[in-house]
């Protein structure tokens, strides 16, 4: 099963990282060809949640 966790990290359409490390948030999305660098709640929850549902499989 393919982490869906990892779409954050680069593995999306435009290849580029949408979770911020260092601040622990993500990025709003994907425009057609860059990362809208808003920060909202909904993809930092999105990106938590897709996390804790992958980590019982590793």
């Amino acid at each position: 099963m393919r982490n869906p966790s990892e779409w954050f990290l680069d593995r999306n359409q435009l290849g580029q990282i949408v979770y911020n490390p260092v601040q622990g948030g993500c990025f709003d999305g994907l425009e057609e060809d860059t990362v809208n660098i808003n920060q909202g709640t909904e993809p930092t929850l999105s990106y938590l949640l897709a996390r804790l549902i992958m980590e019982p499989y590793g």
